[in-house]
Formats: structure tokens, sequence, C-alpha cells
């Protein structure tokens, strides 16, 4: 007896071991994520004593590249059994990848509906597919109108406030040697210009059914004349370094992504007090009133399908969600040394932003009419052919009726194409 006690002590010893290692490996996730640098550093220090210190559930966080290498990254890993179990993804990226089945539906998930509350409906939609939301929308970059008030007030103009007005300034600006300029980075640029004139008239650019195009519409097509007006009438400048033209007052309006808002302020304080923000122009919709609907790029959390920590990755998309967090990281990322003033896309953390007090009823006004493209199969390929058609117009000078006509064909002989493909999917979805 005396020679096995120390054997069943050894026995004990290592059940003991094994079962703290296997309950530690169950409170661990892994998450990808964008955040690196200094907005990493400060991201993972919340989670770590805000989040794991008080759930126990510890997050290894990957960063990953910023760009469509990571989309790819995500589908071998998943497609290899080893994905992550929380992903940062766009919004178009994670409808794709929901329609595929590849992410979890999570308003199948407890407490989804407070998070959702939050979140206002035109970016949800994005996240959606059939009746499945794929992802929890984060961080958003919506398009604002940036204009040098000195420079205006010299030339005796007013900030346009709609397509046509601005189309108008613009004449009156390159009659004093300026310009004007309207960005969207990203792939397909010329489409996501134009959506949102499209939007702002009350029409959407698939059809109801999200089986076909909707730009064979008259309205679709005068918003896409307005738009292109604007470069063949109007003469809108269609490349400029504009973090070079806008403090030199060549370009002294422009509208850009909101994340520009503190590029300008820390690389052109010469300026400071001479430049504000405003929304995007506006289309009169259907029910009379000027409708300043515009779009951008969103940054979503979703969590994988195969994910076997389910539980505890929705727990922290919830904390993710949550206004302390949301607070507390805005208020850590402008207080550190690359000061950005970011914007997530929740009604409860504008007030707090850190932005001056006159800004925010323009970002509350911008967050609440931003909008991104639903969710159809072969969506993308839309984007492709309305960059195509806006390239034949302003730069091949062919008729923007026709062109667009072709656009909107092509576009849906494509959209159908994909729906053919993916039928084992949607079928499920249904």
């Amino acid at each position: 007896m005396k020679k096995r006690l120390p054997i069943v002590k050894r026995l004990l010893c290592s059940t003991v071991i094994l079962l703290l290692s296997l309950v530690t490996f169950a409170s661990e996730i892994t998450m990808w994520t964008w955040y690196g640098g200094v907005l990493g550093n400060i991201f993972t220090e919340i989670i770590r004593e805000d989040f794991t210190a008080k759930t126990g559930i510890k997050v290894q966080i990957r960063t990953v590249p910023e760009d469509d290498s990571h989309f790819n990254n995500f589908l071998l890993a998943y497609i290899g059994g080893n994905p992550p179990d929380i992903v940062e993804i766009y919004s178009h990226h994670a409808g794709e990848l929901g329609m595929r089945q590849a992410l979890t539906d999570l308003s199948t998930l407890s407490g989804c509906e407070t998070i959702f509350k939050r979140i206002p409906p035109k970016l949800l939609e994005s996240v959606k597919f059939s009746q499945g939301v794929f992802a929890i929308p984060s961080e958003v970059n919506w398009g604002q109108m940036y204009y040098r008030q000195d420079i205006l007030q010299n030339i005796g103009v007013e900030v346009p406030k709609t397509w046509l007005e601005l189309g108008q300034v613009n004449s009156k600006l390159r009659a004093s040697g300026k310009n004007s300029y309207y960005e969207f980075q990203g792939d397909n640029q010329a489409a996501y210009l134009y959506y949102p004139l499209v939007w702002q008239r009350g029409i959407d650019i698939y059809n109801q059914e999200g089986n076909a195009s909707n730009l064979g519409t008259k309205e679709a097509e005068a918003a896409f004349i307005e738009l292109t007006d604007l470069y063949t009438k109007h003469g809108l400048v269609l490349e400029t370094p504009i973090l070079t033209t806008f403090p030199s007052g060549e370009i002294p309006i422009c509208i850009l992504q909101n994340w520009h808002y503190s590029v300008i302020e820390r690389s052109a304080p010469q300026i400071a007090g001479k430049w504000a923000v405003a929304e995007i122009p506006g289309s009169l919709s259907k029910n009379g009133k000027l409708d300043h609907t515009n779009t951008g790029k969103l940054l979503t959390w979703g969590i994988p399908e195969s994910s076997k920590k389910k539980k505890e990755a929705w727990e922290l998309i919830k904390f993710l969600s949550s206004r302390d967090f949301l607070v507390k990281f805005m208020d850590k990322v402008y207080q550190s040394p690359e000061k950005w003033r970011l914007v997530f896309s929740s009604y409860e953390v504008i007030a707090s932003a850190p932005f001056p007090e006159e800004v925010k009823p323009i970002l509350d006004a911008c967050l609440v009419n931003c909008k991104l493209k639903k969710v159809v199969p072969g969506g993308y390929i839309t984007d492709r052919y309305i960059a195509f058609a806006f390239n034949k117009v302003v730069i091949g000078k062919e008729d923007p009726k026709k062109v667009l006509k072709d656009a909107a064909s092509e576009s849906t002989h494509e959209i159908q194409k994909k729906i053919r493909e993916f039928a084992r999917f949607l079928e499920k979805l249904k």
C-alpha cells in the first residue's frame, strides 16, 4: 500500500492537470482582426482587462491584412477546417459567406435583438440574406462632404445641398481656377459614386426579389445621367492628390469617406478653422423631401459556422458591440499618438464620439442615412458593369441611356447565373 500511494497521487495530479487544461482550452477563442499597431495594442488591452478578466474567456488575437487577401485566407482556413472563432470582415464579404452558409446566423443567438436595435436598419440590411443576419456591423466609413468655408465665402457661393447645385457651384469654381472632387476608395469606384443617387430617389439597385438588376428604371437612368453630367457638363475632376489640393484651395469641395477628417486635421493644421463637413448632396425623393442617403464601407464581426465555441465567441461580439467598449476604444484611440477619430454603427455612441460638438449632428445624420448594398448572388458583378458604363460615358463620350441599359441587362444575366450556381445553398436558407 505504501508503494502504491505515490502512484495514486501522481495519477490524481495528472487528472487534475488534464482537467485544468481542458477548462483552459474550452475558454479560449481565436479572432482575426484588422486592428494592428497602436490601435491593435489598445484593442487587445481592453479585451484583456474588461472582457477576459470578467468572463474568464481568453482571446487569441491575430492581425490580418486589410485587403482581399484576408477574405481569401479566411476561405482557405474555413475549407481546411481551421478558421478563427470570430472574424472581422467587410459587410459585402459577410453577406457572401452567409449565403454560402459559412457564417453563423446571429439572429438565432440569445440577446441578438438588443444588439440589432442599436444599429440603423440600412446598415443591418447589408449583412442579411434571406431571413438570416450573418454579422454585426462595427466601424463604418461613410461618405461626407468637406468644404473650405473661407474660399466659398470669398467666391460667394453656398454649400451645395443637391447634386444639381454641386454642378452649378463647380461651374463657378472653375471660373476661379478651382474644382470639386467626388471619391470612393475601393474597387469599381464609379459604382459607389452612383448608388447614393439611385437610393436617394427611393429605389434599389436590385428588384425586390433580388434576382435582377433595377438599373433599367427611369429613376436609375435619371440618377446615372445626373452623375455623369457632373463630369461631362460641369467638369468635376476625376483624380487629384486631395490631401494636397484641399489644403491648397485648388479643390475647396470634396466628398470623401469620414476617416479623412482625422487625416486632414493632422496633415493640414494650416487650414484649421477654415473647413467644415456636411452631408453629401441629396436628391428629391418620391415624398418630395431631400434625401441624403450616402454609402461607404462597413467592418463587421462574424462567427464561422464551423466554430465549436460559438457561445464564447458570441459573448465577445456582444462585448465589442456594447456602449462601454466602443466609447472606451474611441477615447483611447483618439488619446493615442495616432489621434484617429473613429465612428461606429451604434446609435448609442455618436454623442460620445471624439469630435467637436458642432460636428456630431452631421455624424448622426450620416449614420442614419448610410446605406450599403443588400446581398444578392453575384451582386458584385453589378459594380463592375456600372464602372464600365461610367467610363464609357465620361471618358468615351457614349450615350448614357444606352450604356446603362446594357449594364442592367448584363447584371441581370450574371445575377441569375449565380442564383443557379448557388441553388443548393439558397434552398437551405428559405
